[in-house]
């Protein structure tokens, strides 16, 4: 899916395994997966994200 969001805008969504990221404004997103808080990047920085989780940890894995 691919969507463009707006400030203040919020979305939920279910993943089984993983889910991939392409962030143009990185420092912008907040989210937050299983009560964590995640950090994508800085403001202004373009990141490509694979983000998984394995049942007891969250892993943030750089597709670059």
């Amino acid at each position: 899916m691919e969507q463009f969001y707006n400030s203040g805008e919020r979305f939920q969504i279910e993943v089984n395994e993983y889910i991939y990221f392409w962030l143009s404004n990185a420092g912008k997103v907040q989210m937050t997966v299983a009560g964590q808080n995640v950090l994508l990047g800085r403001d202004g920085e373009v990141t490509a994200v694979k983000l998984a989780w394995n049942g007891t940890q969250l892993e943030l894995v750089p597709m670059y």
